[in-house]
């Protein structure tokens, strides 16, 4: 009779105890937008590198660091954007070779990372419909605070790149 009582105490705690947890709902936090790579480029951008490749180099040196040379170092570029994220105009300062268009607009190919290398679109307008250069995106701001931007050339009519640049930029310090 005792051992009785006993398991319909312990049943009686279970089913109290289930019934209190099956009463309990955990707070996971607020749901928030993802990040995209539009938000992790922002600001302003400081040049720590350019390396000129030859593309179509079958021996010998094919890789040059320009930083030291031209002025490169002065390079800054600066990508802005709206209250709601989404990119719009950028400026390029310093005086480096201007290799690529200085001030315009911009965007990507995509606001988020699926397997598909980022490109930069440049316009000239804001209504981004006058396409003026193109960057290939090798870095986005992440686990490294870097972002790198791939210029590439190539003959007109061809897309066979036979030379590129890449810059490497890091977070403008003030």
């Amino acid at each position: 009779m005792k051992m009785r009582s006993i398991i319909k105490g312990v049943g009686i705690g279970l089913f109290l105890t289930t019934m209190l947890y099956g009463c309990f709902s955990p707070e996971d936090g607020s749901f928030v937008e993802p990040i995209t790579r539009y938000e992790k480029m922002k600001g302003s951008w400081t040049l720590t590198d350019v390396v000129q490749a030859d593309e179509q180099a079958t021996s010998g040196v094919t890789e040059l660091s320009l930083y030291g040379k031209f002025d490169f170092a002065t390079m800054k570029i600066k990508l802005n954007e709206d209250e709601s994220n989404n990119p719009t105009s950028f400026e390029v300062t310093g005086d480096a070779p201007q290799l690529f268009v200085q001030k315009g607009y911009w965007d990507l190919n995509s606001a988020f990372a699926d397997g598909e290398a980022a490109i930069m679109n440049l316009y000239s307008d804001e209504a981004k419909s006058q396409k003026i250069g193109q960057l290939e995106v090798t870095n986005v701001p992440g686990g490294t605070p870097s972002l790198a931007l791939k210029l590439s050339r190539s003959v007109v009519g061809s897309s066979v790149p036979f030379l590129s640049y890449t810059f490497t930029f890091s977070p403008e310090t003030n």
